[in-house]
């Protein structure tokens, strides 16, 4: 673009010079014919420039520290595309609250073009872009039109599992209980005395001769105490994210055996069975500004194993 300047304006200087020297009509007329010239190229340059558009297609959502990429394309339908394209990107972290980052970005030789914006994932949360201004710039480089700017597109820099210190022991065998099974044999039995409603079939007649009352040989089964992993939100960046690493390690600890658990992250209570259910209420709590709350008192009981996540340093520092 710069060099197509520096032509015109040599070429300007030049037939200046000459209409100077000579003063004769074909150099009055070069003299025009140049300083025309840029004003022709801007209305041969406007339909392409009112035919050319641009797409921004977002990044899929990544762990922390990994690349990302948005694309970044252009295209125009006239016969005889743009030369160049001025973008202003700008690109936000929703849950961080920091101010806008801003980028130049140009596309030369506009034929249907792609271009890939690296954007940076060092920090957790919705990352939204968007083009905050564009222009065209006409055949000669002289001139820059606006044109329309394409929707924002967001992705989420979800967290990179890191253990906690001490790592707890959440997938153990002291973690199971027993509970009455409602039917069929069990090796595992319990005696209590008859209550009404009992099935005389579960009488221990053997001990119950010994005493006044029936005593039920009630079959009893091992179950796994349910697990509640708690987050506490404090008002520190870097403490959530910290929480949030343990909790995706901790997550995948579960998942890899298979075991459901209860999450409670601040206002958020659901029940995690997967890792696509995890990735949905990780991507809806990284969407909202930084707020520090405490979760809800928890009801317990035998059954039930709840683990509270507090930030602590990264395992391998």
């Amino acid at each position: 673009m710069r060099w197509r300047r520096l032509l015109y304006l040599l070429a300007l200087g030049t037939v200046t010079a000459f209409h100077l020297a000579f003063g004769q009509y074909v150099s009055h007329f070069m003299l025009w014919f140049v300083l025309l010239f840029p004003v022709v190229s801007l209305l041969v340059s406007l339909p392409a420039i009112l035919m050319t558009r641009i797409e921004l297609g977002s990044a899929d959502d990544v762990q922390r520290s990994r690349e990302a990429f948005i694309r970044l394309r252009a295209s125009c339908r006239f016969f005889l595309p743009l030369d160049c394209l001025s973008l202003r990107i700008e690109e936000q972290n929703l849950f961080a609250e920091e101010k806008p980052n801003r980028r130049s970005v140009r596309i030369y030789d506009l034929d249907e073009k792609e271009k890939r914006i690296r954007i940076s994932t060092e920090q957790l949360g919705t990352i939204r872009c968007g083009v905050r201004s564009a222009w065209a710039y006409d055949y000669l480089g002289f001139f820059a039109l606006p044109i329309p700017k394409p929707h924002p597109v967001t992705f989420t820099v979800l967290p990179s599992p890191v253990a906690p210190m001490p790592d707890p022991e959440l997938i153990d065998s002291s973690e199971q209980i027993s509970k009455p099974k409602p039917q069929g044999y069990s090796e595992e039995h319990e005696l209590r005395p008859y209550r009404a409603g009992d099935s005389i079939n579960l009488i221990h007649w053997k001990l119950t001769s010994k005493f006044d009352d029936p005593i039920i040989r009630e079959p009893q089964e091992l179950v796994r105490k349910h697990i509640i992993l708690a987050v506490d939100l404090p008002d520190s960046y870097a403490a959530q994210e910290s929480l949030l690493d343990q909790l995706r390690y901790l997550a995948d600890v579960l998942f890899e055996k298979q075991i459901p658990f209860g999450l409670h992250l601040g206002y958020l209570v659901k029940t995690i069975r997967s890792d696509g259910e995890l990735t949905a209420v990780l991507k809806t709590f990284l969407s909202e500004p930084l707020h520090a709350e405490q979760t809800e008192a928890i009801r317990t009981g035998n059954d039930t194993l709840i683990y509270r996540l507090t930030p602590n340093r990264r395992a391998d520092t």
